[in-house]
Formats: C-alpha cells, structure tokens, sequence
C-alpha cells in the first residue's frame, strides 16, 4: 500500500535525506489527472452478427504517461465464457492503443457488457465512459447476434399469375 500524503494537484512535494554527509534532495509534482480512455471500435450499443469482434481503445496521459501494463480489456456481462484474446499493444502519440477480439461469443443472442481501465504512471487510474455527459462510468454495450430472422406468421404464396405481353 502506497503511503498518503496531503497535497493538491499541482504542489511540489520535496523529499530529503542524509547520504553519508551529503544531503539529497528530489522533488515531485502532484499529479492527479487519470488516463484518458477513447474507445476507436466498436461504437456503443453496436449489434452484429460477428462473434469474433474486435475490440479497439487509445489510452492516453500526457502529465504521468500510461502504465502499459495495467491497461486491459473488462468483460462485465456475461460474468463467465466471453474473454478478450490476442490483445496488441503499439505506443501512440502521448499513450497506447490496444486492440484484442471477442472471444467465447456462443449461438443465439449474447449481450456484451465492457469497459477499457488503465492506470498512468502515477497510480490514477481511468475507465472507458459511453456517456460523458455525467460523472459516472457508464460501460459500453455491444450485441452479437447469431440468430437468422423468421417471419412470426406463415405468409400465403400465390402463384400462377402472368401478364400477356398484349396486355400491355
């Protein structure tokens, strides 16, 4: 567990110690600005029929830098079967973009529940948000449908008309 220390965005904190007879001194700056998390591909509320879709964010931090290591892909629902696999990861300007595919998706109809988390550098952590009209994360939803439409009733079929070419 990381020690707190009281401070806001932007102070500069100054740590100093003795080294043998020579004092040491290193300071840092508070920085408090979470990773910005973009989703590229899928759009929200996306229905498909491919099961294995391909899952594509950019993770950026200009103030700390992003923590490559902590970025990752979050199945919310189903809470078992559907995974992200073969995940890339290639540095862009100012951060990350990270790219895995669906993988688990069954027959029939699957709800996909997801998010993008990653932390910078810092220890901040940032989420994928669909709606950034309020405060709240709200997760992404995606549908895979494998499902081949049916008619809900039977629909008579007449045949046996013509049109004679002198009734035109």
């Amino acid at each position: 567990s990381r020690p707190a220390i009281a401070a806001v965005k932007g102070s500069i904190i100054t740590a100093t110690y003795d080294d043998g007879g020579t004092n040491r001194v290193a300071n840092s700056t508070v920085e408090t600005t979470k990773p910005s998390v973009t989703i590229v591909s899928p759009v929200n509320d996306l229905s498909t029929r491919t099961q294995a879709t391909r899952l594509i964010a950019e993770i950026t931090d200009s103030d700390a830098g992003v923590d490559t290591g902590t970025a990752q892909f979050n199945i919310v629902t189903p809470s078992s079967g559907v995974t992200v696999t073969g995940t890339t990861t290639t540095t862009i300007a100012g951060g990350i973009r990270m790219e895995g595919v669906l993988a688990g998706i069954g027959s029939g109809t699957t709800a996909v529940v997801w998010n993008v988390t990653a932390n910078d550098l810092a220890g901040n952590t940032g989420q994928s948000d669909q709606d950034t009209a309020d405060a709240d994360y709200d997760n992404h939803t995606l549908t895979v449908d494998t499902v081949a439409p049916a008619f809900g009733s039977p629909i008579a079929v007449e045949t046996g008309h013509y049109y004679a070419d002198d009734a035109v």
